[in-house]
C-alpha cells in the first residue's frame, strides 16, 4: 500500500512540476515576445543557391564526366576487342584472358567510381549543410533573430506570413560570406 502512496505522490509532484514549467516558459514566452524577432528560410531554395554548392556540384559534374569518358573509352576498347575475337576462327588464349582482363577492370572501375562518387557527393553536401547552418547562425545573430524557422514543404511550418521570409536575404548573406565579403 505505501508503494502505491508513494507512486501516486510522485505523479502528484511531477504534474505540479510540469504545470510550474509549463507557467514558467509561457511567461517568459510572453514578456519576451515583443523583443523577439522571429523569421523563416525556404531551406531547399537557400540550399540550391548557396554559391558553394554550386560550386562542389560543378566540381562533381566535371569529376563525373572524366570518368564518363574513361569508362566510354574502356568499353569501346572492349566491344572493339569483342568483335575482332569474333570474328577470328580460333582467337589465341593470351588475346582471350586479356578481354577477360579488361572486363574485370570495366566492373572494377565502374564500382569503384560509383563508391567514390557516392562518397564524394556525401561529403560535399555535409560541408554544404555545416557552413549553411554556420551563415544562418551568424546571420541571426547580427541581425537580432530570436528564431530563424527552416521550412521544407513537410509541415515544419505550415503557414508563415510572407514579411517573416527572410530566405533572400540568408542567401545573399551567406554568398558574400562565402566568397570573403562581410
Amino acid at each position: 500500500m505505501s508503494s502505491k502512496l508513494t507512486s501516486q505522490k510522485l505523479l502528484i509532484l511531477v504534474i505540479i512540476l510540469t504545470g510550474i514549467s509549463l507557467f514558467i516558459s509561457l511567461f517568459l514566452l510572453i514578456s519576451n515576445s515583443s523583443n523577439s524577432k522571429i523569421g523563416y528560410v525556404k531551406i531547399e531554395q537557400v540550399y540550391e543557391e548557396f554559391d558553394l554548392k554550386k560550386q562542389l556540384s560543378s566540381q562533381l559534374s566535371s569529376l563525373q564526366i572524366k570518368r564518363k569518358n574513361e569508362m566510354d573509352s574502356l568499353g569501346l576498347k572492349i566491344k572493339m576487342l569483342e568483335s575482332q575475337l569474333k570474328n577470328q576462327n580460333k582467337p589465341s588464349e593470351s588475346e582471350v584472358t586479356f578481354y577477360k582482363q579488361l572486363l574485370d577492370e570495366y566492373e572494377i572501375r565502374s564500382d569503384q567510381y560509383n563508391e567514390e562518387e557516392t562518397r564524394i557527393s556525401s561529403t560535399f553536401n555535409e560541408q554544404i549543410v555545416n557552413q549553411i547552418n554556420r551563415y544562418i547562425k551568424e546571420y541571426a545573430i547580427m541581425n537580432n533573430y530570436s528564431i530563424i524557422h527552416g521550412t521544407d514543404g513537410n509541415g515544419n511550418i505550415m503557414y508563415a506570413e510572407e514579411d517573416l521570409d527572410v530566405t533572400n536575404k540568408v542567401i545573399q548573406y551567406i554568398n558574400k560570406k562565402h566568397a570573403g565579403f562581410n
